[in-house]
């Protein structure tokens, strides 16, 4: 394996094997857990792979055995997130990374083993393809330290695993294992720990063997809009979440909760008002009463708008009148059944069977 260089001391290196670019992350201390450094060297280790034409795919993959990426380095948070602007600085590193992995041209595979956690599920999650050892380890531990995730970072999460899924595993924290990164469609190939070098080098090995240019052009519809025109205005910059700006508002435990949620909330500034709801004015006149005739044309109209005792003696009225068209109807039946047979040709049927049992 040529090493090609080493971004930074921090722990983000880049080497190429025939066409495979590999971006190691290095962290043993802290399970290759990410610092500010590290995050900002992410692109520009994308930009070198991207640039070399004869690297046909690039692979990330964490140093050793133990760990792809614990998450981020908290333990720096204390000075890289220590107010409200550093915080946008330090989330726009990451939207970066992610970006960067998320829109290269050439195909991302992530090979994970052991812990993928937080910003390590992120990067995973931006790539291509994930190829798991069944020893890992993964959670999106945010809402334990009261963090925010980027907007762009869910939404590679909801395009693998769905939005309920998503929220299931923020909301909670939980740790799950690699079976069910497998069963969520979180990871795309799951092997034995030992196995899971050589398969991902056979893997890249074959990619790298295809056509490059149907592989960009599959890639092509995933990747986001371009900005807008200098001459049409688009969306400003999302401002941070009041609640992951700051490092004072990540307790180290988290608070009991209030008596009423509706009427306190966890800190001072984030409470808010309710105001009434203005006058919607007076109430409107009631729609006049609408004739049965308007609606039900016919003899029934005679029940019209009128007092209920009224329209019951109508509704009788109507009734009687009915049977007393069926009565004459009853009363015409006879005549009329003799005037049609009159025309009717005389039936021999009963004269030939009389007349054949005289013959008898």
């Amino acid at each position: 394996m040529a090493e090609m260089e080493t971004e930074s001391a921090a722990g983000i290196a880049t080497t190429i094997e025939e066409a495979v670019g590999w971006i190691v992350i290095t962290n043993p201390k802290r399970h290759n857990a990410m610092s500010m450094r590290m995050w900002l060297d992410v692109p520009g280790a994308i930009a070198r792979l991207e640039a070399d034409p004869a690297v046909r795919v690039i692979v990330l993959r964490g140093a050793g055995s133990e760990a792809f990426v614990s998450g981020a380095d908290i333990s720096e948070f204390g000075t890289v997130r220590r107010d409200a602007e550093s915080s946008r600085a330090y989330e726009a590193a990451n939207i970066d990374a992610f970006a960067a992995i998320r829109t290269a041209a050439k195909p991302t595979v992530a090979m994970i083993r052991g812990f993928c956690m937080g910003g390590g599920m992120g990067l995973a999650a931006a790539c291509d393809i994930r190829i798991g050892a069944g020893d890992g380890a993964f959670a999106i531990p945010a809402a334990r330290l009261g963090l925010a995730y980027p907007p762009e970072a869910i939404g590679d999460f909801v395009r693998l695993i769905g939005a309920a899924r998503t929220k299931d595993l923020i909301f909670t924290a939980r740790r799950f294992d690699a079976a069910e990164a497998r069963a969520l469609g979180f990871l795309d190939h799951l092997v034995e720990p030992d196995q899971i070098e050589a398969f991902t080098r056979d893997y890249a090995a074959t990619v790298a063997g295809l056509a490059p240019l149907t592989q960009q052009a599959a890639k092509r519809p995933w990747r986001p809009l371009p900005p807008p025109p200098a001459n049409r205005p688009g969306p400003g910059p999302r401002p941070s979440p009041p609640f992951a700006s700051t490092a004072p508002t990540m307790p180290k435990a988290a608070p009991p909760l209030p008596r009423s949620a509706s009427r306190h909330s966890a800190e001072p500034d984030l409470q808010r008002t309710i105001e009434p709801l203005p006058d919607a004015g007076p109430v409107p006149e009631p729609r006049p009463f609408r004739r049965v005739a308007d609606v039900c044309p016919g003899p029934i109209e005679r029940a019209g708008a009128c007092p209920p005792a009224k329209s019951a003696l109508a509704v009788r009225e109507y009734a009687t009148d009915i049977e007393n068209k069926d009565d004459i109807r009853s009363r015409n039946r006879g005549p009329q059944r003799r005037e049609r047979n009159a025309h009717r040709r005389p039936s021999t049927q009963g004269r030939t069977r009389h007349a054949r049992l005289d013959r008898r």
